[in-house]
């Protein structure tokens, strides 16, 4: 996590070119690329409905969990769709369903460690 508000992305240097330069960058000796991204939770949510995502947070109780998430109404068993208005908006909290464990659960966006989309 970087300052909080991003996380590590690295790839060979070979492949510098097709994430183009951006602030923040650090190729370092052995030869890993850094680069930091903003995490919003409308981003998130975008990223989640597309498909499967690998997600991995820090729990309120500092267990570090991952799991595979997603808000795509393709991917939800129809038993487990949101009926109704639901529960009111928190700042920051992403209610997602975990396609593992077959159910709903919450993350802060703020303590997302790692972000995955297109898990297949």
């Amino acid at each position: 996590m970087v300052d909080g508000r991003g996380f590590r992305i690295q790839c060979p240097v070979h492949q510098l070119e097709k994430l183009g330069s951006a602030p923040n960058t650090d190729v370092t000796e052995e030869k890993e690329y850094t680069m930091t991204i903003k995490l919003t939770k409308s981003g998130l949510k975008r990223k989640l409905a597309k498909g499967k995502c690998r997600v991995t947070f820090k729990k309120m109780d500092g267990e570090v969990r991952k799991m595979i998430a997603t808000l795509s109404e393709d991917l939800i068993p129809e038993d487990a769709m949101p009926v109704g208005e639901g529960r009111p908006e928190v700042k920051g909290l992403i209610r997602a369903f975990d396609i593992e464990r077959n159910g709903w659960r919450s993350f802060y966006v703020d303590r997302v460690r790692a972000f995955a989309e297109n898990i297949k």
